[in-house]
């Protein structure tokens, strides 16, 4: 069965810094992904924060999605829950 290259779907949307960020997240992990709508924020700036998508196939999705969950977990600062400051 053959890829369908119209059959895509966002898989994260935000400013083109952010989106850049994936996109390259998901090269890394072997997936093609497609940036949509940076030519918007170099127009408009900010007053769209979130007109520029990350597209992928919708075979790869679930692949996507979890380099993209696994990137925004990584990159979140971690809380040490088990030695709470006194204030």
């Amino acid at each position: 069965m053959s890829h369908d290259p119209n059959d895509v779907v966002n898989v994260y949307s935000g400013s083109l810094m952010a989106v850049e960020a994936r996109h390259q997240v998901l090269t890394e992990a072997g997936v093609k992904s497609k940036v949509v709508g940076s030519d918007l924020s170099g127009s408009f700036g900010s007053v769209l924060p979130a007109s520029v998508e990350l597209w992928v196939h919708s075979g790869d999705v679930e692949k996507a999605t979890a380099a993209i969950l696994a990137y925004e977990h990584k990159k979140t600062p971690k809380h040490h829950t088990d030695h709470p400051h006194d204030e």
